[in-house]
């Protein structure tokens, strides 16, 4: 309920309430007589019942009598429908619209589905796709659900039908299907699946595409044994809620948290009295899992208000039955169930009454509120206008008591206020008190701000905190820290506070940098993850996951910590080692997968047409498949194109039926197939780990389509490409998904793109005129404007995206020059009909540099242009600090070497300035016989710009870069005897920038080569690579696909290879990165399984003291011995000076 008002009501008021205007129909008390139902079935035993999606209508099914009856839930009663005899009945079910359907054996096909239509005389309705089916329903669209196992291929399909159809044949208008050995239980009237795989059991929603793992059971389950165990297993569900029942226990699970909020067990009477009070709600959702249970005095005292629609005996039950009712099925007003033959049907208010009545007679419990009134937006839209129109008028003016009052149709609302209480009142015009209570204003800021009554009871009430918690939060985290902690504590022991509030709170820590709120909450997930392993306990990684751009801004430790702990964890009780093939390690997968088979309906309804020509017209169907071979053979490559096309994309699948035009593609398709396998590939023991990067790839699913064109809304992928993270198995088995689901593709499509850009432009620039006539030449070049536009146009976008990330990548720079060139050069070409050399040259030069960039992608490359970047931003610095020397150098040169006065290069100049060019061009001398030569020139070379460099600054910053790689030339025109202050530059120079600064430039790229030499930048960089095209070349619904971006992904591992990265984590110290005992025990398990010693810190410890005691007690047992010895030595002489002194005394 949105913005829905909460009123209690006392006992004393409630008799004055009869007379307020409500809409709410209350539940029929139907007390005819039921001996008319008593011949529906002859008297027999009814075995089936049915009940409508919505509980307009039931059916009953009797097997003896083999007669089906249905009617409405009013007790209208239809006319039977009477089934030949030989058939025997699975199945019922009926829809709504009194369409029935059942299904019945056929010999040599299984299972097979017939439809009536109630209404029309049993008319029957025919599908356009038919197929021999194990289960179906009815969905609350009123569409028809089949599922259809194939037990030897292992996999089951489901085809979703529409009943609004005119001539009696429904259309099938969606197909799925179900790989991996997944087993379906069941398919809930929401659309939602529900499948056993191993020891899990998931829910799928074939709406949405996402699914949830619901419960790990603890024994593990094999494939052969999955239909024993789903006996065991009941599901019921809405939207809001599923309720699992697994043997004795019942766990219901909250689609909005994600994860489990109640375990029951369904034989301690005492658990389930005060759960299912406090669970009202749920109540319609968990009786039907107590079907077929052992009855008790809980169960007797809240069925006692029972009634039997039909009895095949002549007399009712005297006393309690053993059993509750089985295969119990739940409407908004009854509940009905069969019991010996007999449906029960009981009042669903009487029993919920009932519950309240037997707890508070075990209990003693006595409370004046008998009941909560809430007003609903959907139901009683005109209260709560008048109520928000009331509550909005009372808080402009928090300051005075106030009282308003409004009207609507016979009732009279008042609100009186004061400074910690607002009472709603509630009257009829003649001024006649209905009822009269404390109520809380809606929560708002202000509500929080002005009424610490509305603090505390949202604070303290864990109902009204996960209704108005967020609301609260806002209002705590900017007036109220004190509050704000005290939500903290309430929160932090709570798992499902935690799971709502959870992301909000941590963010809150971060902001604040509270680095004890910030470990308590890491804390406390890593924990609930361990606990709840049995069920969707990867929900509470994803607090930790949401917030990692944070993290990685404030506290990049807590990223390292993350991903070193969580590296190699699971989600399930056990690890798995299965054989599969050698070449999946890495290899990311889904659970559970289902494919869309929407685009191959027209297909199989082809190839349910091929089966019925073969079978009605043998004969005619070998001629024609012997023609249709002979003539694809004709075509035999076309064919296994086209053929291969289909079926990537879904219009085709597999089929047996030799008339079908795809069954040489897949026959032989298939045969290639086992021989290549049996030949080449091979098995190899495997390890499945949990990727732990919970919703790190999900982007928001609000969002305006237009403005994602232009302002994306990112994924915590996106915005975090980190070491961290892709230095670990799991990073890149993120990376290998995305680049296998769709990565590689789109990838492909802009290298096509790219290469007719490069093909046309390169083609014009360099064919020679006389072999391109004008035409073609300029149809390439409008060619290339058009391609180079629709390439910019994603350079743009990303630069309004974020211009400042989109300056400092390098490649971005590098790819807008690529893009921009071909164009101005083709425009000015065709504008000017001129072929302009320079810009041809450079716009050619890019061009082939950017198809370069294209295999960075790869790892054989992509390593060394990660290696060139990432080194490139390390030594940016140094190369800013080596320019400015070098411009100093220029500059100091330029000065002291270019001319004083004006001259011409054109006109010789004579003049006594040494840096004048004529001056120091080359000359030549006449040389006489006698080998002396003229004084004077004979000739002297004219002087150009080369000459002197430094004539010029832009000419002397180029001298110095050339004099930098060796080049001197430029400084040897002039003597260096006669200039001291050149030479003294020269050596400068040399010394400083060539011998020592080059020299340091070499060992800092030495340096940086050496950390970045690894496959981790290449993952960095192949990140960025695959975050760009999901931004840029993703539509905005693509980004919200549920196959293409998960929020659980599983990678296999060999295990041989994991062996050798724990071993190597060991050496590194980086698996012993524990902080909580729950990782370390799993840790511990995962070693165990691949027979690695653990490493006990404890022991190590421990020996480390030994040893160390042992040290201390041999250095003390020396020293003391040192002593000794020094004690006896000073004794022996002190005796033997004074021996000495008494015989001098004597002489």
């Amino acid at each position: 309920m949105n913005d829905a008002v909460k009123i209690d009501i006392d006992k004393n008021s409630i008799e004055n309430i009869d007379n307020i205007e409500n809409d709410v129909d209350k539940p029929p008390h139907n007390n005819k007589p039921i001996d008319k139902y008593k011949k529906r079935h002859n008297n027999k035993p009814i075995t089936k019942i049915g009940i409508s999606p919505n509980g307009k209508y039931l059916v009953t099914y009797s097997e003896e009598d083999k007669s089906i009856v249905g009617w409405n839930i009013e007790d209208k009663d239809e006319s039977p429908l009477k089934l030949d005899k030989s058939g025997e009945i699975d199945e019922i079910c009926v829809s709504d619209d009194k369409e029935l359907i059942h299904s019945c054996y056929i010999q040599y096909h299984g299972p097979y589905i017939k439809i009536y239509d109630m209404k029309n005389n049993c008319q029957e309705i025919k599908l356009d796709l038919v197929k021999y089916n194990q289960y179906f329903l009815f969905n609350s669209k009123s569409e028809l659900i089949l599922l259809l196992n194939y037990e030897l291929i292992n996999y089951d399909e489901i085809y979703i039908y529409s009943t609004h159809t005119k001539n009696k044949k429904w259309k099938c208008k969606r197909m799925y299907k179900i790989l991996e050995r997944f087993r379906t239980i069941s398919i809930s009237k929401y659309d939602k699946l529900y499948l056993l795989s191993n020891n899990h059991i998931y829910e799928w929603n074939l709406i949405t595409k996402k699914n949830i793992k619901l419960l790990t059971i603890d024994e593990e389950i094999k494939y052969n044994n999955y239909d024993e165990y789903k006996k065991n297993i009941s599901i019921s569900s809405n939207e809001k809620f599923t309720c699992l029942k697994y043997k004795d226990k019942i766990i219901i699970f909250s689609v909005e948290l994600e994860t489990h909020i109640v375990s029951l067990d369904i034989n301690n009477d005492n658990q389930l009295c005060m759960s299912l009070k406090n669970l009202i709600p749920l109540f319609p959702l968990l009786f039907p899992l107590f079907s077929n249970i052992p009855n008790s005095e809980f169960w007797d005292s809240i069925m006692k208000d029972k009634k039997e629609i039909y009895l095949s005996q002549s007399e009712k039950y005297n006393q309690s039955p053993k059993m509750l009712p089985d295969n119990i099925q739940v409407t908004d007003k009854y509940i009905f169930g069969i019991l010996d033959g007999n449906i029960w049907k009981f009042d669903l208010e009487k029993m919920i009454s009932n519950i309240k009545t037997y707890d508070d007679l075990n209990n003693g419990n006595s409370d004046n509120i008998i009941q909560y009134c809430y007003f609903d937006n959907n139901n009683q839209s005109h209260v709560i206008d008048t109520i928000h129109k009331l509550f909005k008028e009372v808080l402009l003016d928090t300051k005075e008591i106030k009282k308003l009052k409004l009207s609507h149709n016979l009732i009279k609302w008042k609100i009186s206020i004061d400074e910690e209480n607002i009472q709603l009142q509630v009257f009829k015009k003649i001024n006649a008190d209905i009822f009269s209570k404390y109520a809380l204003p809606l929560p708002n800021y202000n509500s929080f701000l002005y009424y610490k009554k509305w603090r505390s009871e949202v604070k303290d009430n864990k109902e009204l905190f996960l209704k108005y918690g967020v609301e609260l939060l806002a209002f705590a985290s900017k007036e109220n820290l004190e509050l704000m902690n005290k939500l903290f504590l309430c929160i932090k022991d709570d798992k499902e506070l935690l799971l709502k509030y959870g992301t909000k709170f941590l963010t809150y820590a971060i902001k604040e940098h509270d680095l004890e709120k910030i470990d308590e909450i890491y804390k406390k997930c890593i924990i609930y993850f361990k606990e709840d392993i049995r069920n969707n306990n990867t929900i509470f990684l994803s607090i930790i996951t949401s917030t990692i751009l944070l993290l990685n801004k404030h506290y990049p430790e807590y990223i390292t910590r993350y991903s070193l702990e969580t590296s190699m964890i699971i989600d399930s009780l056990v690890y798995n080692i299965k054989s599969l093939n050698d070449n999946l390690h890495l290899h990311s997968l889904q659970y559970p997968r289902i494919i869309n088979l929407f685009r191959s309906i027209w297909f199989q309804k082809y190839d349910q047409f091929s089966n019925y020509f073969y079978w009605e017209h043998k004969t005619m169907n070998i001629i024609l498949a012997i023609i249709q071979i002979l003539i694809i053979l004709l075509f035999l490559p076309i064919y296994f194109v086209i053929s291969y096309i289909l079926y990537k994309y879904g219009f085709i699948h597999f089929t047996s039926e030799i008339s079908n035009f795809a069954f040489l593609y897949f026959y032989i398709i298939d045969h290639v197939e086992i021989i290549y396998s049996e030949r080449s590939k091979r098995t190899i023991p495997t390890i499945t780990f949990m990727n732990c990067y919970i919703k790190f790839v999900n982007y928001p699913q609000n969002y305006n389509w237009f403005l994602e064109l232009f302002k994306p809304q990112p994924s915590p992928f996106v915005q975090t490409i980190t070491y961290d993270i892709y230095k670990t198995w799991d990073g890149e088995s993120l990376i290998n998904f995305k680049w296998n689901v769709y990565g590689k593709y789109y990838y492909i499509m802009i290298w096509i793109g790219y290469m007719t850009l490069f093909g046309c432009f390169t083609a014009t620039a360099t064919i020679p005129q006389q072999y391109i006539s004008n035409d073609i030449q300029k149809q390439l070049l409008i060619t290339s404007i058009i391609l180079g536009f629709f390439h910019l146009n994603f350079e743009v976008r990303q630069f309004i995206y974020d211009p400042i990330k989109w300056i400092s990548d390098f490649w971005n720079i590098f790819d807008i020059i690529a893009f921009l060139l071909p164009i101005y050069t083709s425009i000015y070409w065709l504008q000017t009909d001129i072929r302009n050399i320079q810009l041809l040259s450079f716009t050619c030069l890019f061009l082939n540099l950017k198809f370069l960039l294209f295999f960075r992608v790869f790892e054989s490359f992509g390593i060394y242009f990660a290696i060139i970047i990432s080194v490139g931003k390390q030594i940016i610095y140094f190369l800013v600090v080596l320019l400015i020397i070098i411009i100093s150098f220029a500059h100091a040169l330029y000065i002291l070497l270019s001319p004083k006065d004006n001259f011409s290069f054109e006109k010789y100049t004579n003049n006594n300035d040494p840096n004048n060019p004529w001056n120091i061009a080359t000359i030549y001398r006449q040389v006489f016989e006698n080998g002396t030569f003229d004084p004077n020139s004979y000739m002297i070379q004219q002087p150009d710009g080369n000459t002197n460099m430094f004539v010029n600054f832009r000419t002397a910053l180029f001298a110095m870069y050339l004099f930098l790689t060796g080049d001197s030339s430029v400084l040897t025109n002039w003597p260096y005897l006669d200039n001291p202050a050149l030479a003294i530059m020269i050596v400068l120079f040399s010394f400083l920038i060539v011998v020592y600064l080059m020299n340091l430039f070499i060992g800092l790229l030495n340096m940086a080569i050496e950390k970045d030499n690894n496959r981790v930048s290449y993952l960095i960089q192949k990140a960025e690579i695959l975050a760009e095209i999901e931004l840029f070349y993703l539509l905005p619904h693509q980004r919200r696909w549920s196959s293409w971006f998960p929020e659980v992904i599983h990678y296999h591992a060999n295990v041989d290879k994991t062996r050798e990265k724990i071993k190597e984590m060991m050496e590194k110290s980086d698996w012993n990165y524990w902080y909580t005992d729950e990782i370390r025990e799993m840790k511990i398990n995962l070693l165990k399984k691949l027979n690695i010693q653990p490493v006990d810190e404890t022991s190590l410890q421990e020996s480390l003291k030994k040893v160390q005691d042992k040290q201390e007690i041999s250095e003390k047992s020396i020293r003391q011995l040192l002593e000794e010895k020094q004690e006896k030595s000073e004794k022996s002489i002190h005796q033997l000076l004074a021996e000495i002194h008494k015989l001098q005394s004597k002489s």
